[in-house]
């Protein structure tokens, strides 16, 4: 075919394929991957998100609907004790397992910029203020494992804590002040 004769049918295809309207898709959570096959639904087949919200900077996380209040409740607490919520994540895209429950939104990470580092900007507590103010809104503190994710809060416990006085840091520390003692 000719220049000439396939210029109709591209004005076709265009015409056909072009959104006269001018509306944009609908946005897509930005906190989780939409292959995420793992998220809770409505009964309508929606995602069933809940919102946790800082009151101090309005950073937002989505995660389940059936544990937002008590990650709320925990937000809120550290906020009055002084932090500064900049950023926070919930769902992520991958498989809902025992070493990550973002995917089913049983989980939030505040403020980290790496696992179990925080941005010192957001005045987070120090490890045993943060780990008991989870425990008091049913939640798990990720600073309480031998291998520190201080900043990740979860529903449950999916491995042991270092201890009940023995925190990631502190056993760190100690392990280094015997080392040097030798």
């Amino acid at each position: 075919m000719t220049r000439k004769a396939m210029a109709p049918i591209a004005i076709c295809l265009l015409v056909a394929f072009s959104n006269p309207s001018g509306a944009k898709p609908a946005p897509r959570y930005h906190n989780y991957h939409h292959h995420n096959l793992h998220r809770p639904v409505d009964a309508n087949g929606n995602p069933a998100t809940g919102i946790v919200r800082s009151g101090k900077t309005s950073a937002t996380a989505h995660v389940s609907s059936r544990y937002a209040a008590a990650f709320q409740g925990y937000v809120n607490e550290l906020e009055s004790q002084g932090a500064t919520i900049r950023f926070m994540g919930g769902y992520r895209h991958g498989r809902c397992a025992s070493y990550s429950l973002h995917p089913c939104g049983k989980a939030l990470d505040i403020c980290q910029v790496a696992r179990g580092r925080v941005d010192a900007r957001c005045h987070l507590p120090g490890r045993r203020a943060i780990a008991a103010i989870a425990e008091r809104h049913g939640l798990f503190e990720g600073g309480r494992w031998c291998q520190s994710d201080y900043g990740h809060v979860q529903v449950g416990t999916t491995a042991a804590a270092c201890g009940p006085n023995n925190y990631a840091s502190a056993h760190h520390d100690h392990r280094r002040n015997r080392l040097a003692r030798r």
